[in-house]
């Protein structure tokens, strides 16, 4: 294997890391290499370049998907998991089966305005970048506000909303024994 082909294939490694959350340097030292070895491949590299462009790309898109849900608020699913138990009337202790319950919890996240001040302003900077634009600010917040209430589903609120990734579908509740 060539010594680009080689870097490549490191650059390849560290980026889905990063995508994933760990920083630069964990990543460069988990496969082997230095930061400043990284730096200088992507730096001077043209096809180690392009490979790392790729993956900030795919970066931003999910962060700026984050900012947009956090701006509009969201609704969310948590699945708790439990032994089912029995209480004993007489003396108030609880008895645990081996029955196990999973059970999903709808929630709601509402809007965040910071996140929408955010989006705002670096979506259309024109329009919203002047600080003196609270009024619009707040008749924005009011309008989000709005939607929400008006849409009968999470896809109707969603419908205009950037779509990056393909979200799960709801869970129902199981048990296990």
């Amino acid at each position: 294997m060539s010594s680009l082909a080689k870097k490549k294939e490191i650059v390849n490694n560290v980026m889905p890391m990063i995508l994933e959350g760990h920083t630069y340097h964990d990543a460069c030292e988990s496969v082997g290499v230095t930061y400043l070895e990284f730096v200088d491949w992507v730096t001077n590299l043209n096809a180690c370049k392009s490979i790392k462009v790729d993956y900030e790309k795919q970066i931003q898109l999910l962060v700026e998907h984050a900012l947009y849900r956090a701006a509009i608020g969201f609704v969310y699913e948590e699945t708790h998991i439990t032994k089912r138990g029995m209480q004993d009337p007489d003396s108030n202790k609880i008895t645990y089966d081996d029955t196990i319950v999973e059970k999903t919890i709808t929630k709601q996240s509402p809007p965040n305005v910071k996140a929408l001040t955010s989006y705002l302003v670096h979506t259309d900077p024109e329009k919203w970048a002047d600080n003196d634009s609270d009024l619009d600010m707040a008749n924005a917040l009011e309008s989000i506000r709005q939607e929400m209430l008006n849409a009968t589903t999470e896809n109707d609120l969603m419908e205009d909303a950037p779509v990056f990734f393909e979200e799960k579908q709801p869970k129902s509740e199981k048990k296990h024994v």
